[in-house]
C-alpha cells in the first residue's frame, strides 16, 4: 500500500515537472519569436475620425470567441486605423473575458460613452459536440453563437441606432474613413434587404451559389424580418454554417423556383458582381442581394474585404478596407507569416508579446466544444503555447 502510494506521488510529481518544462519550453520559444514593433509603410493610423449618428459597428464575442483576443483587436483597428468614432457594440455572454477600460485605452476611442459592452443571458460557453450531424460536430456551440447575427436589433434595442454593420472578430481594419464608407450609402433601403460584401453566381444558370456572411450591413426597419428568419433557420436546421443557412433561406424564399436566366442576364449579373472587372472603385457602391429579382452585391472589386494574403498585400494600394484573418487562413498561411503582416499594425491588444493566430495545437478549441464557461477564469487562447 505504501509502495503504491509512493509510486502514485512520484508519477504525479513527474507529470507536474514535465508539464512545467513543456510550458517553459513553448513560452521561451514564443518569447524569442514574439511580435516585433515595426514602423510600417503599409498602413498608417487615422489622422481624422468619422461617424454616422444613427449607425454603429457590432461584434459578437460569444462562447469560445470570448476566449480570444481578436474581438478587442478588431475594435482597436476600427478606431486606430479606420478612424471610426461612432457607436461600437461588443456583444458577449462572458463579460468577465473583456476589460472595457483596456479596450477603450488600446483603441484610443475618442468618446468612451460610445463603446458598449452588451451582455446576453444565453450561455454559449458550455461546450458540447453534435455526434449525430458530422457537419456540425465540434462546432455545435459556435454555430449557435453565430446564429445571434439574426438578433442584432434585439440585442441593441436603441431605436436611434437604425443601421448596424456586423463584422466578424477575425478582421482588421486598415484604412482611414473606410468604416464610414461601409455604412454611408446613398443606395435606398428596401424591404428584406441585407447589404452583403460578397456573393457568387453559378456561371451557367446565374443562380446564387455562395455568399459571405462575415460582414454585412443591416437596417432596423428593412432587415429585421430577414434576420429573424436567418436566426430561426440556423437554430432549427443542421446546415453546419451560418452562411449556408442564409443561402438556403434565399433560395427557399427569394429565388423564383421556375426562373432561369438567359445568357444575357447571366452576363449582366456577372458584370454587376465584378467578376469581369477588377478595378478598385474610388468608393464603395452599395446595392443589395436579398430583394425580389434584383440580385446585386456591393463592393464589386472586393475592396471592402479580402482574406489575408501577405504575398499580395504588400503595398498600400493592395491592402483592402478590411483584412479577414480566419482560422483557416492561419492554418494555410502559417502563424509566423500571418504575424509578419499583423506586425504592421502594432496592435496594443497583444501587448507586444502574443501572436494573432493561436498555436496549431490550441486552434481546435476555437470551435467551441470545450466548456470554457465552467472554468473559474477566462484563459485567452493566444497566450497558450
Amino acid at each position: 500500500m505504501v509502495l503504491q502510494l509512493k509510486t502514485t506521488v512520484v508519477t504525479l510529481v513527474s507529470l507536474c515537472l514535465a508539464a512545467k518544462i513543456f510550458v517553459i519550453t513553448f513560452w521561451s520559444s514564443s518569447y524569442l519569436t514574439r511580435p516585433q514593433k515595426v514602423t510600417s509603410a503599409l498602413v498608417q493610423e487615422a489622422k481624422s475620425f468619422h461617424s454616422i449618428p444613427n449607425a454603429g459597428f457590432v461584434f459578437l464575442g460569444l462562447g469560445a470567441q470570448a476566449n480570444q483576443m481578436n474581438c478587442p483587436a478588431a475594435i482597436e483597428s476600427l478606431v486606430r486605423y479606420g478612424g471610426w468614432d461612432g457607436h461600437i457594440y461588443l456583444v458577449t455572454d462572458q463579460p468577465r473575458c473583456f476589460d472595457t477600460e483596456e479596450i477603450i485605452s488600446n483603441s484610443k476611442i475618442p468618446d468612451k460613452s460610445k463603446f458598449h459592452l452588451v451582455t446576453v443571458n444565453d450561455n454559449f460557453a458550455t461546450g458540447g459536440i453534435d455526434w449525430e450531424h458530422s457537419n456540425v460536430g465540434f462546432r455545435k456551440s459556435r454555430i449557435m453563437s453565430k446564429s445571434m447575427k439574426g438578433k442584432l436589433f434585439e440585442l441593441i434595442p436603441d431605436p436611434n441606432i437604425e443601421v448596424l454593420a456586423y463584422v466578424d472578430c477575425d478582421m482588421i481594419f486598415t484604412q482611414e474613413s473606410c468604416p464610414k464608407q461601409i455604412i454611408d450609402s446613398s443606395y435606398p433601403w428596401k424591404e428584406n434587404m441585407l447589404r452583403l460584401s460578397h456573393i457568387g453566381l453559378n456561371g451557367t444558370t446565374g443562380e446564387l451559389s455562395d455568399l459571405h456572411s462575415g460582414s454585412f450591413v443591416a437596417h432596423r426597419n428593412y432587415s429585421s424580418k430577414i434576420l429573424k428568419m436567418w436566426n430561426e433557420r440556423a437554430l432549427n436546421t443542421n446546415d453546419g454554417l451560418d452562411r449556408v443557412s442564409l443561402i438556403q433561406l434565399y433560395k427557399d424564399h427569394y429565388l423564383p423556383k421556375d426562373h432561369s436566366y438567359s445568357p444575357q442576364e447571366i452576363h449582366e449579373r456577372k458584370a454587376i458582381l465584378g467578376s469581369e472587372s477588377h478595378a478598385r472603385p474610388n468608393q464603395l457602391t452599395f446595392t443589395s442581394l436579398l430583394k425580389s429579382r434584383h440580385h446585386k452585391a456591393y463592393d464589386s472589386s472586393n475592396w471592402f474585404e479580402k482574406f489575408i494574403d501577405p504575398d499580395v498585400m504588400n503595398t498600400p494600394e493592395t491592402v483592402p478596407c478590411m483584412v479577414h484573418i480566419s482560422k483557416a487562413r492561419c492554418d494555410r498561411i502559417g502563424r509566423e507569416k500571418v504575424q509578419s503582416f499583423v506586425n504592421h499594425f502594432n496592435l496594443k491588444t497583444y501587448k507586444d508579446t502574443y501572436k494573432y493566430c493561436a498555436h496549431s495545437l490550441i486552434q481546435p478549441l476555437e470551435n467551441g466544444w470545450f466548456p470554457f464557461g465552467y472554468l473559474p477564469f477566462c484563459p485567452k487562447l493566444e497566450t497558450l503555447l
